[in-house]
């Protein structure tokens, strides 16, 4: 099995080897969220548990900096009521640094641990989900990946891009069927000149309308799946 990295060049979805493939740009239908537990109000920060300390080194100040982004926490329920994402989200987690939070800093992130990372996801988690999953899967799952297991070559060239949100990463593991079970993946790849060519059909990934760079995970060797 490879985790495959490639730019998004478009926005397809489509059969297996790409036939029939058209722009996504189907809007989901408006649903209405259900109102809160009798006594809890919604968005306030006062009834929401934390489990990271926020007192002392070394997330004090990243707590600080979430809860002084309030242009994440404009109008949820209105966009959630229209089926409509917060387009701004985006530039202001990068505006703030923290698609790059554990990034080292040779390629343009703050170095932190994930301990700071759990601190951060918790208090995004706090004004709305969509944010922390937003962070994690560009930050954890795509640039993470590339550093970890990426060339060196593919650091210089992707990781600086990723941390300044130039580029947002996003992560394909779920497919129709097959589920998040890695075991019964049906995306295949083999090598052709220059890379590999890699056929399948991925859904319910994070991201896709804004992300320029796509970890797809898919198999390679079939007999040899993990």
């Amino acid at each position: 099995m490879r985790s495959f990295i490639a730019p998004m060049v478009g926005r397809w979805s489509g059969g297996p080897s790409g036939e029939g493939a058209r722009p996504c740009r189907q809007r989901l239908p408006a649903r209405r969220r259900p109102p809160p537990p009798s006594g809890v109000r919604p968005h306030k920060r006062s009834v929401v548990p934390r489990f990271v300390p926020a007192g002392g080194p070394p997330s004090a100040d990243l707590v600080d900096i979430v809860r002084g982004l309030t242009p994440l926490a404009d109008d949820i329920d209105g966009c959630f009521a229209r089926g409509e994402p917060n387009d701004e989200a985006i530039a202001v987690l990068a505006r703030a640094g923290l698609l790059g939070l554990t990034l080292p800093t040779r390629y343009g992130g703050q170095g932190r641990d994930y301990t700071a990372l759990a601190a951060v996801c918790e208090e995004l988690g706090a004004i709305d989900t969509s944010h922390q999953v937003s962070l994690t899967v560009h930050l954890a799952l795509a640039a993470m990946c590339m550093f970890q297991w990426g060339s060196e070559a593919q650091r210089d060239q992707w990781l600086p891009a990723l941390a300044r949100g130039e580029r947002i990463g996003t992560f394909g593991l779920t497919e129709p069927g097959a589920w998040s079970g890695v075991g019964a993946l049906r995306m295949r790849s083999h090598r052709v000149p220059g890379g590999y060519e890699i056929s399948g059909e991925k859904s319910w990934i994070s991201a896709t309308n804004q992300a320029t760079l796509l970890s797809l995970i898919h198999i390679s060797e079939p007999t040899r799946p993990y």
